[in-house]
């Protein structure tokens, strides 16, 4: 049978990338427990960022999927790298807070796209921030939310482009 012929010779090529993947997507889940150590200790404390990192850590489905390397392992380290960045949008609200949680937010859109319901938590944020103290320079200052949206947009397009190449298909 031809198939069988054909398939043989990939096999051992095809093993190294299913291994390849699974060790990425290992890799990508202890990067996202490590920033889920980082963004409990900045949020609450050391003990919280300890506590939400080994809940993570043992958690039963961040395991399964790094194990079938599924886009669940870099989808959930988008997302808490962009609710770290919004925290810190919240505390401090820079440009670079704004930027990254951007660029987090549209690589985590580009893999899942329901990661880009997180574009309401940017502007959340914003309007939170400890930054201002009255309401209206928070309205003033919301081309900061539009830059980061725009960041997102350009980021998500950068690694999705044939959403916009193939609308038709993507529709």
């Amino acid at each position: 049978e031809l198939g069988a012929v054909w398939s043989q010779p990939m096999q051992p090529s095809v093993a190294g990338l299913i291994y390849l993947a699974r060790f990425t997507s290992v890799g990508l889940g202890v990067l996202t427990t490590l920033l889920v150590y980082q963004l409990g200790r900045r949020a609450y404390g050391r003990t919280t960022g300890l506590g939400a990192a080994v809940i993570f850590g043992l958690s039963f489905l961040p395991a399964r999927e790094a194990h079938f390397a599924v886009s669940d392992a870099p989808v959930a380290l988008g997302v808490a790298a962009t609710l770290y960045l919004c925290l810190s949008i919240l505390r401090r609200g820079g440009r670079r807070d704004y930027l990254g949680a951007g660029i987090a937010l549209g690589l985590s859109a580009a893999v899942k796209y329901s990661a880009g319901l997180l574009a309401l938590l940017l502007g959340v944020a914003h309007l939170l921030s400890y930054r201002y103290s009255r309401w209206p320079q928070r309205i003033w200052d919301g081309w900061r939310v539009a830059l980061a949206g725009a960041v997102a947009l350009v980021s998500f397009l950068l690694v999705s482009p044939y959403t916009v190449l193939e609308w038709s298909a993507f529709r």
